[in-house]
């Protein structure tokens, strides 16, 4: 483990300091200039108001920006500094929970390595986003549900629910992404585990009455944040347009029925694992994007193979892994308009598929040889 966060952190802090350097502030994303400005306003006396203004996310970051600037004063790369050291710890529990769910060292420490030589992910732990806190806390309830389908404790649930709200705090579009399926998960492992079917059934469905009730009145709430001025269809459509901004604009065509948003969802969830295609260049962010994505595109491939293995090893983990990440494909695949944010919501899921798809690879890779000396010795056997 150590290993892996070492070289990913020995990576990401000369990188965060060159490109902080050389390239133009905006390059990646121009959200980090918003809570720099609003930290360093904070530090010297202003008021939350703005931050309020933009949700509890940006209020939550721009009081850690704040923090910082008390302590050391205007020093931004600081700020970097921790987001490098938050993608290294990324790549560590990446590594533990690879090698807890192949129990295979060697091959997991391939596969968290090339997380942490991934050049997007780099890309995000070298800016002052919110990206790599996004992506410690996902991983961390991915290895939470790791843990819970082997042995249910209750310290390990509540550390799951708490990262869960630590990523709706910082997105709280996610309480209606995440936390259902988390809570979810906690209750159907526990039930399983603990009670009769008859009691499981009747548990979870009280609990789907109860969820039921909640994303009702979240998503009114949700959606109240953003004060749109619309109602129905027209609130996902005036949100899709307000994302759309920025050279990387993506198709909104609007919805002008529910079964227009259902037809959508295979585009929504291929939007969302596979683009930027590698034709969609233009500025360097895009074309960067698009390159690492030929890269990519096997790894997905050998992810997705892969899920029967993992079902018939772990079949809790695995379709809780299946059900959050499809959940989440399909809300941000619908609902976003610009490619980079598209990236940026895919980054926190991504390391996780990068890091089970490249494993795969290399247990493959390294099984090729023994499975032809077995039929090698089957034909000279047979004749």
């Amino acid at each position: 483990m150590w290993t892996v966060f070492v070289v990913a952190l020995l990576i990401r802090v000369p990188l965060a300091i060159i490109l902080y350097r050389t390239l133009p502030r905006d390059w990646l994303d121009v959200d980090w200039m918003m809570y720099e400005s609003a930290g360093r306003a904070l530090a010297e006396g202003g008021t939350i108001e703005p931050l309020l203004n933009e949700g509890l996310g940006a209020l939550a970051h721009g009081l850690l920006n704040a923090a910082v600037f008390s302590m050391v004063g205007f020093q931004p790369l600081t700020l970097r500094a921790l987001n490098a050291i938050l993608g290294a710890l990324a790549c560590a529990i990446v590594y533990v929970l690879l090698e807890r769910l192949n129990g295979d060292g060697a091959h997991s420490k391939i596969g968290a390595l090339a997380v942490a030589v991934w050049p997007t992910f780099i890309a995000w732990s070298t800016t002052n986003s919110k990206e790599m806190a996004m992506a410690v806390a996902a991983i961390g309830v991915f290895y939470c549900a790791l843990s819970l389908s082997r042995r249910f404790r209750p310290s390990t649930a509540a550390v799951m629910i708490a990262l869960g709200l630590f990523m709706c705090l910082l997105r709280i579009y996610l309480v209606l992404l995440v936390l259902p399926v988390v809570v979810t998960y906690i209750i159907v492992v526990w039930s399983v585990r603990k009670h009769t079917l008859k009691v499981s059934v009747a548990i979870l469905a009280i609990w789907t009455i109860a969820a039921t009730a909640f994303l009702s009145v979240a998503v009114q709430r949700t959606v109240g944040l953003y004060d749109l001025g619309t109602e129905g269809l027209e609130t996902l459509n005036a949100f899709r347009r307000l994302v759309a901004r920025g050279g990387a604009q993506m198709e909104v065509a609007p919805f002008e029925h529910v079964s227009d948003v259902v037809l959508f969802m295979p585009q929504a969830v291929a939007n969302y694992f596979l683009r930027p295609f590698p034709w969609e260049w233009g500025s360097l962010n895009q074309t960067v994007g698009a390159l690492t994505m030929i890269a990519y595109y096997p790894f997905l491939l050998m992810t997705v193979v892969s899920i029967p293995r993992l079902w018939r090893r772990e079949r809790a983990f695995t379709a809780f892994f299946v059900i959050q990440v499809l959940v989440l494909a399909a809300a941000y695949g619908t609902m976003e308009g610009n490619m980079g944010s598209l990236m940026r919501h895919r980054a926190y899921v991504e390391v996780l598929i990068l890091g089970i798809g490249v494993t795969q690879f290399v247990q493959w890779l390294q099984n090729r040889p023994k499975a032809n000396d077995e039929r090698l010795d089957s034909s000279i056997t047979a004749s």
